[in-house]
């Protein structure tokens, strides 16, 4: 008796706890999460099928694409020596001066990365004729969005301000 109680009360808890996290619901069709997860999967694997791209420029862009991690590659691993350097100088003799430019120098690469980042996007930019630019202006830019580069950090026009997005949709149901 003392079991079924314990497991009846812990139960009613964990439905206490967890329905009303449910309550709200989606506003959103089977269809349209379907189109959801393509777009994700379309953006999260850095694909160009949008764009209709001709071999050659495939090729030109994987190219860059190529040389751009490799150049990054390099500079994640002399950032992270940078970054063990100043918490090995920190943790042994604390020298304001040598932390300083420690800092400078990790910055200096953190600059470097993002004008390698920004130069390979114009570059790829450039293999493409206007309507490709269009398109590669609205999904493959610089402000948030559900696509990630290279660092994990978002890029794209913004999935939420997506005109088929299904969460913005603002009528009353």
């Amino acid at each position: 008796m003392k079991k079924f109680l314990t497991v009846t009360t812990l139960t009613i808890l964990v439905l206490l706890l967890f329905v009303p996290s449910f309550s709200q619901g989606l506003k959103m069709k089977y269809k349209d999460f379907k189109g959801v997860k393509q777009e994700y999967r379309f953006f999260a694997g850095n694909s160009f099928e949008m764009l209709n791209l001709t071999d050659e420029q495939r090729d030109k862009i994987e190219d860059l694409q190529a040389d751009q991690h490799k150049s990054m590659i390099e500079y994640l691993y002399k950032l992270s020596l940078k970054n063990f350097e100043l918490a090995e100088l920190m943790r042994k003799s604390p020298d304001e001066k040598k932390a300083l430019k420690l800092v400078e120098e990790i910055n200096r690469i953190k600059l470097d990365m993002e004008k390698s980042r920004i130069s390979n996007h114009f570059k790829i930019r450039a293999l493409l004729n206007d309507q490709q630019k269009k398109i590669f202006d609205e999904n493959f830019g610089f402000g948030f969005g559900i696509g990630r580069n290279w660092n994990g950090k978002f890029s794209g026009k913004g999935f939420m301000l997506r005109d088929d997005c299904p969460f913005n949709d603002f009528d009353e149901d």
